[in-house]
């Protein structure tokens, strides 16, 4: 959402170009409008699927709390939703996905990646820094992935 309404800033050479609010409409009527689907998602209204996330808004990057579309479209992203309820069903509740094993998945997404690689006879190649800078990388992000989880 943030670089839909960014781009139309820019595009257009004018900051109010697309609001935060309209940002947020487009990404949720407006999505199901161009999908055709709006009669059965794109808001929450009586006879539609509910589907909608839960985003914890307790972060430095989201204070202080102003407008919630403003938050939601240039603060807020991916890692701080918590809950996510799909046609009325939580499939994750407090960042723990509930209808699928994250670990096996992942495990299944390297498997994949490499026989892509293998099949198209890429070569990953790598300098030590960058070996090294990799294993920072990860190190890094592996500890951020536990103190996530923790939470």
């Amino acid at each position: 959402m943030n670089l839909a309404a960014l781009l139309q800033k820019v595009s257009r050479l004018d900051p109010t170009a697309m609001s935060a609010r309209d940002t947020v409409k487009a990404a949720t009527i407006g999505v199901a409008k161009a999908l055709g689907l709006e009669k059965r998602i794109g808001s929450l209204e009586k006879g539609k699927r509910a589907d909608l996330i839960i985003v914890d808004l307790n972060s430095p990057h989201l204070v202080p709390f102003y407008n919630v579309y403003s938050q939601l479209v240039y603060a807020a992203n991916g890692a701080d939703v918590e809950t996510v309820i799909i046609d009325g069903r939580i499939v994750m509740k407090n960042r723990k996905l509930l209808t699928l094993d994250e670990d096996t998945v992942m495990q299944e997404a390297k498997k994949l990646a490499l026989k892509i690689l293998e099949s198209k006879k890429i070569e990953l190649t790598a300098s030590a820094t960058d070996v090294k800078m990799i294993g920072i990388y990860n190190e890094w992000n592996s500890m951020l992935y536990r103190r996530v989880r923790r939470r």
